[in-house]
């Protein structure tokens, strides 16, 4: 929310839109709290005007006597108001003539909260191609950080302009190159699936990386993973798992997943079941799919936890829930004897598709023929 700056002249609010105004009635009467407590207690007897709060910040609000609000409203607006204004209504309209004002003398902030004011329907109604527009003049002609996002995130919904994802990727990357960890990751990802550029996961590296060295969750993630799986970078385990390590520290539930399965099989850390499942559980709040069907795997056998073949199957098939479950274990750990036992258990359990327990058993042999050793007992379990 944009800080409001007013100047007190005799009592009352001017804002930094209207602190130069050459009109008459510059500013709203302000009151102290106890005074507005008083005359709130009046103002249902209709003895005097009541006041409301307007917020200057998050963290602080003032006390406006509503009759001054109306008057200053009605002076200022764009347009005839009929109605009687709600405390409500006169706070945003005092908002939106406010950062009008400062649009108007072009200041940055002015123009992306007066474009904020139609995206979101404050003290005005609701215009999609008038917030992209005022959005969009502050991204290009002052390099506003916020505003290139909120023009970016236009261009990839179609929202107030055509939908174009090239210059959506054009817009996130200005602001990627201020500096905004989140944006560099967003671009990392967009290279990464080639969205708006030519697919180059080089590229994609080279953003996740800044991203991930300025704490960003999802970045480390994502250099744990090129790490683990050797693509790009050269395939190093142990960085692989400083940075699943990070990520966890702050609660990114796919690290926990990919964390859990070294635990679980024992990459490049002692097998630890009973650590793999309390890093399942931490993702399982998540609801995170490749959470509840590991979990479902070691429920199912009896790896960490007691063997409950009931709790398993309720596991798996919330984990299925996901639609595209085999493609997620296809890129957990592409190409290994996991992927291999996760195949096998995908038929064996028919998640997503009939149950096959022939493909289920070839799967398992394969997996276990490259020293799987929770293959063998799954097909101990085969029907």
């Amino acid at each position: 929310m944009l800080e409001i700056h007013i100047t007190n002249k005799d009592g009352r609010a001017n804002f930094e839109g209207f602190s130069n105004s050459p009109e008459k009635l510059k500013g709203i009467k302000k009151h102290h709290p106890l005074t507005a407590i008083v005359r709130n207690i009046l103002s249902k007897f209709r003895i005097c005007s009541g006041t409301f709060k307007f917020a200057i910040n998050p963290k602080k609000t003032i006390r406006l006597n509503c009759t001054s609000a109306d008057h200053w409203v009605k002076a200022h607006a764009t347009k005839p108001l009929t109605a009687k204004l709600s405390h409500q209504e006169l706070s945003s309209k005092i908002y939106y003539l406010n950062c009008m004002k400062m649009a108007q003398a072009a200041k940055p902030e002015g123009l992306f909260h007066f474009a904020y004011c139609y995206e979101k329907g404050i003290g005005v109604e609701k215009n999609q191609e008038m917030a992209f527009t005022w959005f969009s003049k502050a991204a290009i002609d002052f390099n506003h950080l916020n505003a290139q996002i909120q023009t970016g995130l236009c261009y990839a919904k179609g929202e107030g302009v055509e939908k174009d994802d090239v210059k959506a990727f054009e817009l996130f990357k200005m602001a990627a190159e201020q500096g905004d960890a989140m944006m560099q990751n967003l671009v990392g990802t967009l290279y990464e699936q080639g969205r708006g550029v030519a697919k180059n996961e080089a590229m994609a590296v080279d953003w996740f990386i800044k991203a991930a060295q300025k704490q960003d969750a999802n970045a480390q993630f994502k250099m744990g993973q090129y790490y683990a799986h050797g693509k790009v970078v050269a395939k190093d385990i142990k960085l692989a798992i400083d940075w699943y390590e990070k990520a966890i520290a702050q609660n990114n539930a796919n690290a926990c997943v990919d964390l859990g399965i070294f635990y679980l099989y024992g990459i490049g850390v002692e097998k630890n079941a009973k650590q793999a499942i309390r890093l399942f559980r931490k993702a399982e709040t998540q609801k995170k799919p490749l959470a509840l069907f590991n979990l479902g795997i070691c429920y199912l056998l009896g790896v960490g936890v007691p063997q409950r073949k009931k709790k398993a199957i309720e596991y798996f098939k919330k984990s299925c829930l996901e639609k595209n479950l085999i493609n997620l274990l296809n890129k957990s750990m592409p190409d290994s004897h996991i992927k291999k036992f996760n195949l096998g258990m995908v038929y064996a359990q028919g998640l997503g598709i009939p149950v096959d327990t022939s493909n289920a058993r070839i799967w398992f042999e394969k997996a276990s023929s490259e020293g799987n050793e929770y293959a063998k007992i799954a097909m101990e379990n085969l029907a």
